[in-house]
């Protein structure tokens, strides 16, 4: 993709992009993206979210969020300047389906949350019904109620777009204000939730996604509009009501996963403590240095790199080990990244 320029303008979907290449299809003009995939596993692994690649993606993913703008540099031909691509105004949708174990481990990296990235997100990870999928014959007004849905979809899906394929330059941002009482009622969950932040409160560990659930009802809200009427101007207080319903169901999801994470890091904490404690037990003080990629070796398969510094940081949260400043030999290898084990 990133050598075609033949990629015809207009929306585009894809299951898998780098950085560069999504960053420059949008500066050609598209009017919007959509990463959509059924098999996320192929994203979360990708180059775009590989280790030293992830804070990157993550904050340029927030950009897009935030205001459909980012821009980056790249290297120009041979004795000529590097050439910065900007984008602005396009807009950017993800729905990426994954499976439980790649999900936990995303919502437990810390750059996602350090960026912003997982409170941008609306997550859903439902309780399995594995045992329960039995297969019967349902009567014809079972499906009813989805013609009038699979109608609409099917409408929207064939409507023309806001501008024409071939325009050169992203559309106008439409506006679509929320009336008095609309904004009312976005305003009551923004301080229901404001409070819940609070030290000490239900939501404390939810401060990201809390501070932006105001946006996120918005943004549903609009969606559910425009769903019902692309024409329509403004967002009015039933709407409104919707989105807020709908911000708080995945308001409730992002609590779970975070709070699933963080029983996960605990354990992985608990567990990598008593390794340590075994692997350095005889070894003098000066000698119990060790790094991250030293222990994902150790523990074998289903340990990375982030899941042993989530529970390193949870072991210097209390005391157990710290961060060893500078650049170390552990190993026979410089380092900047290495920890040392306090044992009595």
């Amino acid at each position: 993709m990133d050598n075609d320029k033949s990629v015809p303008l207009g929306s585009l979907l894809l299951s898998d992009t780098s950085l560069e290449a999504l960053v420059k299809v949008l500066a050609r003009g598209h009017i919007g993206m959509a990463i959509a995939s059924d098999e996320g596993g192929r994203f979360f692994s990708s180059y775009a979210m590989a280790e030293q690649n992830a804070v990157r993606t993550a904050g340029t993913l927030s950009q897009l969020w935030d205001a459909g703008a980012t821009s980056l540099h790249r290297a120009g031909e041979p004795g000529r300047d590097p050439v910065e691509v900007s984008v602005r105004g396009q807009r950017l949708s993800m729905s990426i389906q994954v499976q439980p174990g790649l999900f936990r481990s995303f919502v437990a990296m810390r750059e996602m949350h350090e960026q912003g990235l997982f409170a941008r997100m609306l997550c859903a990870d439902p309780p399995t019904r594995i045992g329960t999928r039995y297969h019967r014959r349902l009567p014809p007004e079972a499906y009813r109620g989805l013609e009038p849905f699979v109608q609409r979809v099917e409408q929207l899906l064939h409507a023309s777009p806001p501008v024409p394929a071939a325009a050169a330059t992203a559309p106008p941002r439409r506006k679509l204000p929320l009336t008095q009482d609309a904004c009312a009622v976005i305003c009551d969950l923004a301080n229901e939730v404001e409070l819940d932040l609070a030290p000490g409160r239900g939501l404390e560990h939810l401060t990201g996604f809390g501070s932006r659930v105001s946006e996120h009802a918005t943004r549903l809200a609009a969606v559910v509009a425009l769903f019902d009427d692309p024409a329509l101007q403004v967002i009015d207080a039933d709407r409104a009501r919707i989105g807020v319903q709908l911000a708080r169901f995945y308001m409730s999801e992002a609590d779970r996963a975070t709070r699933a994470a963080i029983d996960r890091v605990q354990g992985d904490a608990e567990t990598l403590l008593e390794d340590l404690e075994r692997l350095f037990a005889a070894a003098p003080p000066a000698e119990r240095v060790f790094t991250p990629r030293a222990l994902v070796r150790r523990k074998g398969r289903g340990w990375n790199t982030e899941r042993i510094r989530a529970a390193l940081g949870r072991l210097g949260e209390h005391g157990f080990v710290h961060p060893v400043a500078g650049t170390v030999r552990v190993g026979g290898h410089a380092t900047e990244e290495a920890w040392w084990i306090d044992l009595p």
